[in-house]
Formats: C-alpha cells, sequence, structure tokens
C-alpha cells in the first residue's frame, strides 16, 4: 500500500474510482472531495494505491471543523474514508490505515493525532477503526447522517505503527 497526497495529474484515477449507492450514503464521492480541496486551505485528498490501482480515498482535513472533534491543535480529522467498490474486502483499508501513522509523520511533521468520526450505524467501519489502533473517545454528536462516535489514534504514540500487524 502507498499512500499519496492527491495532485492534478491523477485526476483519471479519481475519475475512474467507483463508489456503490451504499457507500456513497457514509462518504463523499472522491471527485467531490477534490473540487473541494480547491475551497479550503487546509483540505488534503489521500490516495491509496495497491501496486498502480487505486483503491482506497481519504481526505486529511487540518481546518476548522477538526474541533469539533477534538481541542488537540496539531491534529488532523480523516473525512470521506472508502474503498473503491471494486476492491472492497481484500484488505486494502486495513492497510492503508496502518499506514496511516507513517504517512502522517513524513508529511505532517506538526502532527501529533488523528481523529475521525464514525456513524453508529457503520459497524464494520467501526470495528476496522478499532483493529487498526483508533480508540473511541467517548464523545459523539449528532451528524447529518446520524450519530458519529468520535475517535482518535495518537501518532507520536508508537505502538501506533504496529497496530495490528502480526
Amino acid at each position: 500500500m502507498r499512500l499519496t497526497r492527491y495532485q492534478n495529474h491523477l485526476i483519471e484515477d479519481i475519475e475512474q474510482y467507483y463508489l456503490t449507492e451504499e457507500m456513497q450514503f457514509y462518504s463523499s464521492q472522491p471527485l467531490d472531495c477534490i473540487h473541494q480541496m480547491l475551497k479550503e486551505e487546509a483540505y488534503f485528498p489521500i490516495l491509496g494505491y495497491n501496486v498502480e490501482q487505486l483503491v482506497c480515498f481519504f481526505v486529511l482535513d487540518g481546518g476548522a471543523v477538526t474541533r469539533k472533534y477534538t481541542l488537540e491543535p496539531e491534529a488532523l480529522l480523516i473525512r470521506s474514508f472508502s474503498t473503491d467498490s471494486r476492491f472492497m474486502r481484500q484488505g486494502h483499508a486495513e492497510r492503508a490505515l496502518l499506514k496511516l501513522p507513517e504517512f502522517v509523520c513524513q508529511e505532517f511533521p506538526t502532527k501529533r493525532l488523528i481523529t475521525l468520526g464514525v456513524n453508529e450505524a457503520n459497524l464494520a467501519a467501526r470495528r476496522l477503526y478499532e483493529k487498526t489502533g483508533f480508540t473511541y473517545t467517548g464523545e459523539s454528536f449528532l451528524g447529518p447522517k446520524g450519530v458519529q462516535f468520535v475517535m482518535t489514534l495518537d501518532i507520536r504514540d508508537e505502538t501506533a505503527y504496529t497496530k495490528g500487524e502480526s
């Protein structure tokens, strides 16, 4: 798994990314996120490749919205995490999340925490986040699509790099 920041020459990969209608309930289309990137300064689309195939997509957001999830000033918020529907249940999402602490430390060296909100009804996603080292903070809020549980991962904790590896 290779994580990389979005660059304009990767637009064709984004245009070919596929999410089922069910997946679109929980996650935004990557192309919509690319358009949003043009409007927000601290909004970073991240692409996850298995060899040369785009299989995962998410946004790291360092903007003001992050304060809804944590008061930690050096936090990044994961938004719109998804796996291309054609490549589901192949371990790509887990590998992308396990690579994330190292990627953030390299690309955003001042950041120390990754946070996210996961829909309470999305049990598979909740299990995935827990398996890759995220912990439920006990906080939740009502989002546009239901209750969101707040989860965090301290990336300065070196065990964050080894969660889920055996």
